[in-house]
């Protein structure tokens, strides 16, 4: 690793960084009394990323909200 480059670019050369991301996903994932189905563990998942995202994919989701939305989930609409 060049660390004088990473530096000299204000990279950070830490993973403290990625660490509290991963904290902060488990919380929400994982904990007591906490099961989910695989289709149901990776909604929450992607929600939770997009949550914590830089680019604020959430507030970009609440202004346009879905033209097309029910209110009923996908697998029981027929």
């Amino acid at each position: 690793m060049d660390y004088p480059e990473y530096r000299r670019r204000g990279y950070p050369l830490t993973s403290s960084i990625m660490e509290s991301t991963v904290k902060q996903v488990n919380r929400r994932v994982k904990g007591s009394e906490k099961f989910w189905s695989t289709a149901g563990g990776e909604a929450v998942l992607g929600l939770r990323a997009a949550y914590i995202s830089d680019s604020k994919p959430m507030d970009n989701y609440r202004q346009h909200p879905q033209q097309n939305a029910n209110g009923q989930r996908a697998h029981l609409a027929a």
